[in-house]
């Protein structure tokens, strides 16, 4: 399998078409995140990071109760309500609204850097095609801060000309955000990412470095309230129940106390949000060859589309350079069959 296109030191500065579509860009992320700030899970991530500065601990489903789903806590996301508790308590819902808009948009950007040699007009397909995937996340959640992570080590491992040095920077951005929202398949995905990269670009003088990240990452997992249960739980209930939402209804209620039945959504929302991956799929086998790491990032989120409603949204940041990458050599080498006469192709 190829790896992906090197990185030397001699970067061309960007084109004046990447400024256009940069702005456009922008301003779509931008009023993305200026919607949907009022919600219920919002009062209760407030609720939690308030009693967890004043108490010095982390609630217990007991501690705190609410009419709309009794015993509902999030123990594992103590440090996102934490920090949306600071964020209002400064700057009130413009300040969230603003956290919110540099949160996504700090994400996009790491997703461009990851998705390159890709021009903006694929990346701006991929934005659209990764927005759609992450339909429902785009309120005040702390998935979030997940994606952000997840985009990080992307672009982090997958771009860097030293990436033996730049992998170690994803163990603790796995423990950041297992603390963030540990309740994702995201955590896993940013294990399995870091591994992938390491052995795309593995030498034999750099096993060791790699063999140590992978560690690394997989203890990061653990750093959180949840502990060795976040691992154990989710594996017991799928060989307890295998028939679609029963496990996940298990998995939940084990972990956050949730009882009631509006925490178990619909199984038939996943069906439409698991085109994507497919239409990922097909423009990589267009081109007749396909890299190690976009093969690993296509089946994180086809894993993603198929899982439980609330990751589907994890999709969308690991296709995001598939889709951009892909597209960009689709259409590349459409032009190319083509008389240079007959066309006259924007830089994508």
């Amino acid at each position: 399998m190829d790896s992906p296109t090197p990185v030397d030191g001699s970067a061309r500065p960007l084109p004046m078409s990447w400024v256009g579509w940069g702005i456009a860009g922008a301003a779509f992320l931008l009023a993305l995140g200026a919607c949907d700030v009022f919600n219920f899970d919002v009062g209760v991530h407030l609720l939690k990071g308030k009693w967890i500065l004043e108490n010095g601990s982390i609630p217990r489903p007991e501690d705190l109760t609410c009419v709309k789903r009794p015993g509902f806590a999030y123990q594992d996301r103590w440090l996102f309500q934490v920090g949306t508790w600071l964020t209002w308590s400064l700057g009130g819902w413009a300040g969230l609204t603003l956290a919110k808009v540099g949160v996504i948009m700090g994400t996009f950007a790491c997703l461009w850097v990851a998705a390159r040699p890709a021009g903006p007009l694929a990346c701006i397909a991929a934005t659209l095609a990764a927005t759609l995937l992450m339909y429902e996340r785009w309120d005040i959640r702390s998935e979030l801060c997940a994606h952000l992570a997840c985009a990080a080590v992307l672009a982090l491992v997958g771009r860097s000309p030293r990436p033996d040095r730049a992998a170690w920077a994803a163990p603790p951005v796995i423990a950041l955000a297992m603390n963030m929202h540990a309740l994702s398949i995201l955590a896993p995905a940013l294990v399995s990412v870091a591994a992938v990269a390491g052995i795309i670009h593995t030498r034999k003088e750099h096993l060791r470095v790699w063999v140590g990240v992978a560690v690394l990452s997989w203890v990061a997992v653990l750093l959180n309230p949840q502990g060795w249960r976040l691992v154990a739980v989710p594996f017991e209930y799928l060989q307890r129940y295998r028939t679609g939402p029963d496990w996940y209804q298990g998995w939940i209620t084990e972990l956050q106390g949730v009882t009631d039945a509006v925490a178990f959504p619909s199984v038939s929302l996943r069906a439409p949000w698991i085109v994507v991956p497919f239409a990922a799929l097909a423009l990589a086998a267009n081109a007749r060859r396909i890299r190690a790491l976009d093969a690993a990032l296509l089946v994180l989120g086809a894993l993603a589309a198929f899982s439980y409603r609330r990751n589907v949204a994890a999709a969308g940041p690991l296709l995001f350079p598939v889709i951009a990458r892909n597209l960009h050599e689709a259409v590349a080498a459409w032009a190319a069959s083509r008389p240079p006469e007959s066309l006259r192709m924007p830089r994508l």
